[in-house]
């Protein structure tokens, strides 16, 4: 049986600009949505063979990490404005292709860290962290 393996290549990260979603330069790696759940203890002295007991409580919509390259293009610059401003942003993953499978993550979010990375003999990095609030949706093309 082959593959439907997908290749991460031309995903993009995108931040809603009050009229469209436009993409943030230069990325080179996003990592998340990295959702959460909140396991509630409720082991009590009835509990079958001395197991502790638990209850799903609360879902932590999670954090996505964005890495890339530092050029301070138009939507970089938007990132750290939308960070220093403490903006609760609408932000896009965009998967790459057609092929089945293929689709978008759309959630809400505020940057909660972002930092630059001088070293001499390599590029200027970027890399910031979008706290989601709310339900983070998958959506298929």
């Amino acid at each position: 049986m082959s593959t439907a393996a997908k290749s991460a290549w031309a995903t993009l990260f995108q931040r809603y600009n009050g009229s469209a979603y436009a993409t943030v330069e230069e990325c080179t790696s996003i990592t998340g949505p990295t959702q959460k759940g909140k396991a509630i203890d409720v082991t009590n002295m009835d509990s079958p063979s001395g197991f502790a007991e638990y209850v799903m409580g609360i879902i932590d919509g999670g954090t996505v990490q964005v890495d890339g390259n530092f050029t301070y293009a138009t939507n970089q610059q938007g990132v750290l404005s939308d960070f220093q401003s403490k903006v609760n942003q609408q932000w896009k993953i965009a998967l790459p292709g057609t092929q089945p499978g293929a689709g978008y993550w759309l959630f809400n979010g505020y940057i909660v860290d972002y930092a630059q990375d001088f070293k001499v003999a390599d590029r200027i990095t970027y890399k910031f962290s979008v706290q989601i609030t709310g339900v983070p949706t998958f959506h298929t093309s």
